[in-house]
């Protein structure tokens, strides 16, 4: 780590991200949904009636499930590279891991919990406002993603 990053990351404030409801998250979901039902429709004469029913409910189950996953939550990240995340009143503490994405249109954030467990969160411009954007990506790109979370899935 050089002495500019060491710096920056002593210097950084608490940056908090709103999560809201992404309607591209919504639009893409759907899409495949789409795309999917299409697909049963072309090869239907391949499949029996039952097994069309069952692609079917499959498909509706996934696609709510999926959706259902666009919810509001809060993010908070310390300057000690402590991450704390919240859908409700009670954070829990994380690590992000060296896994996440940060792009110009969305960002996909990997954490990993103290108990040893996953979360991803897949941020789109359109469900934080463009400001912590904007922060999420410098802060990134100035301090890096110094995870002591390891990305390696233990057996």
């Amino acid at each position: 780590m050089t002495v500019c990053q060491n710096l920056s990351r002593q210097y950084a404030s608490p940056l908090l991200l709103k999560i809201s409801y992404s309607n591209n998250y919504r639009n893409i979901v759907l899409a495949i949904f789409c795309l999917s039902a299409l697909s049963i429709y072309i090869i239907k004469d391949q499949l029996s009636t039952v097994s069309i029913i069952i692609l079917f409910i499959f498909l509706i189950l996934a696609t709510i499930k999926s959706l259902n996953n666009n919810q509001t939550l809060n993010l908070l990240w310390q300057q000690n590279d402590d991450w704390f995340i919240s859908n409700d009143h009670h954070f829990v503490s994380a690590k992000l891991c060296n896994s996440s994405v940060i792009t110009s249109f969305f960002s996909i954030l990997n954490f990993k919990f103290e108990d040893g467990r996953r979360q991803s969160v897949l941020i789109f411009k359109d469900n934080i406002d463009a400001e912590s954007f904007r922060r999420l990506r410098v802060r990134v790109k100035v301090q890096g993603i110094n995870s002591q979370a390891h990305d390696i899935i233990n057996p």
